[in-house]
């Protein structure tokens, strides 16, 4: 899965609020520890997100194998409990919900 960032939560300041400037800087040209940031907070926002079966978050049930930027995006490999699982329908937006906030 891949989710563009976006400004969402901005509040029209001269900063978006993963910390891009305004102007339409891009991932590429920011410096590696801005990206690590960018993908810790990925990381953080996805322990908030509990399997509606299980109780526990994706991150600790070991769902979720790897986070990166990759061509101008936050990408989540994640994986479900089982093929076919119930939450198989819901899940997945509510991790890019959790990611897009954060990030």
């Amino acid at each position: 899965m891949a989710w563009e960032r976006s400004p969402v939560g901005w509040d029209g300041g001269d900063q978006l609020p993963w910390g891009a400037a305004a102007d339409g800087d891009r991932w590429e040209d920011w410096p590696p520890v801005r990206v690590a940031c960018a993908v810790n907070a990925a990381w953080d926002a996805l322990t908030y997100v509990r399997h509606p079966d299980v109780g526990l978050d994706v991150v600790t049930l070991g769902l979720v194998y790897d986070v990166r930027v990759l061509d101008g995006a936050i990408v989540v490999d994640m994986t479900l409990r089982w093929p076919g699982a119930p939450a198989g329908a819901v899940l997945p937006g509510v991790a890019a919900e959790a990611v897009h906030a954060a990030v």
